[in-house]
């Protein structure tokens, strides 16, 4: 009975460290949403660019622009965990993690993962 309630604590624990993690991520993203205001502010002063470097084409400020959005929407939903790789599901990986190094009362699934598991 000892162990069942040590393990709930953990669970309890567990749940507020990623609800910590959730609200950083979640902060993050605030801050990635005011980059993007920023450039397209910048973008909307790309005309003035050009004028002061007429080497730069409209093509080139436009693709360079176009690729750091990109960058950004990309990092826009990663999860960021030390010691985790890189990947472009995150989410998959991090529950994966827990659920292999973690004692849970039950295992965490993606929605993807839990409509196989019941269809």
């Amino acid at each position: 009975m000892q162990d069942q309630i040590n393990a709930l604590q953990n669970d309890v624990r567990e749940l507020r460290k990623a609800s910590a993690d959730y609200n950083k991520i979640k902060e993050e993203n605030e801050r990635l949403k005011d980059q993007l205001k920023n450039l397209a502010a910048e973008q909307t002063n790309m005309a003035q660019v050009l004028e002061e470097n007429p080497r730069l084409s409209k093509q080139t400020v436009v693709t360079e622009a176009a690729a750091e959005l990109q960058d950004i929407e990309s990092r826009k939903n990663n999860i960021a965990v030390f010691g985790l790789p890189e990947t472009d599901n995150d989410m998959e990986t991090f529950i994966d993690f827990a659920n292999a190094y973690h004692i849970l009362s039950a295992p965490l699934y993606t929605r993807r993962k839990l409509r196989a598991a019941t269809e």
